[in-house]
């Protein structure tokens, strides 16, 4: 298993590192731009851990813009822009995702009302036989929010999937990142 988690192959779908390893076959290696929006309004959470996992192993021209930790987000709006070489990113996709999904899930489920001071109060009131309060998403309800990443630049022509807006998706409040983020944060 791989030290970082993103890393790890066995939590990234084949079809990507099929993907890759065909594209290395052929010496390709196009210039991506993955922009990655949710289902559903909620509250962003997990993207710094995804931001600093890119900013650590995507190369130094790699080029990436983010939605703020805490951020409330809309249905369809683009949480995370990524421009950097396919084969650098693709396998990153499951994993990202993943963990935009659970992390946003549960900060929407506790920001609208999930495991409450009521709900644990009739935990207490029926007698339930708990020694602590534990957090797991059957007692919360929280729910993972979806989260798709879309190519939407190959080599710098405009590409969408069908039924799908062609190109960059305008958002002025996603803020650059850089590796000087990362270092910053270790430094606080």
């Amino acid at each position: 298993m791989h030290p970082i988690p993103f890393l790890d192959k066995n939590r990234v779908d084949q079809y990507f590192l099929n993907t890759i390893e065909v594209l290395k076959s052929e010496n390709r290696n196009p210039s991506v731009v993955m922009e990655v929006f949710a289902n559903a309004d909620g509250l962003l959470c997990g993207i710094d851990e995804v931001v600093d996992v890119l900013c650590e192993t995507l190369p130094g021209d790699a080029q990436i813009w983010a939605l703020n930790d805490g951020a409330v987000m809309s249905r369809k709006e683009v949480v995370l822009r990524i421009h950097t070489d396919y084969c650098a990113v693709g396998a990153f996709e499951t994993a990202l995702l993943g963990t935009l999904a659970h992390g946003s899930g549960w900060a929407t489920a506790s920001r609208c009302g999930g495991l409450t001071p009521d709900r644990m109060s009739e935990f207490v009131r029926l007698d339930c036989p708990i020694a602590g309060f534990g957090v797991g998403s059957a007692i919360s309800g929280a729910r993972p929010i979806d989260f798709t990443a879309d190519l939407k630049e190959v080599d710098g022509q405009p590409i969408a999937k069908r039924g799908r807006k062609v190109g960059i998706q305008v958002n002025l409040k996603l803020e650059r990142k850089s590796k000087s983020i990362v270092e910053q944060r270790r430094e606080d």
